[in-house]
């Protein structure tokens, strides 16, 4: 049985790496803003806990390997 090949475009997969970006620099920010805050003795303006971090981090990481994700050529 043969196996169709998936070519995704070039242009298609760097678009699907926004997602990826944009959840791992929302995490980033939010962690500079609290230790900042931390730092200046004041309440963060806002807060995602422990469980929403940990969801955004995965998240962005699901987001980056299905963007990087590229099946193998198989040959017969």
């Amino acid at each position: 049985m043969k196996v169709p090949e998936i070519d995704v475009p070039e242009r298609v997969r760097r678009l699907a790496l926004l997602p990826a970006g944009m959840l791992a620099g929302f995490y980033l920010l939010s962690a500079i803003v609290g230790a900042v805050a931390q730092w200046r003795r004041a309440a963060p303006p806002w807060a995602l806990g422990d469980v929403g971090e940990f969801l955004l981090v995965l998240a962005a990481a699901i987001a980056f390997v299905a963007a990087i994700y590229k099946p193998e050529h198989r040959t017969p």
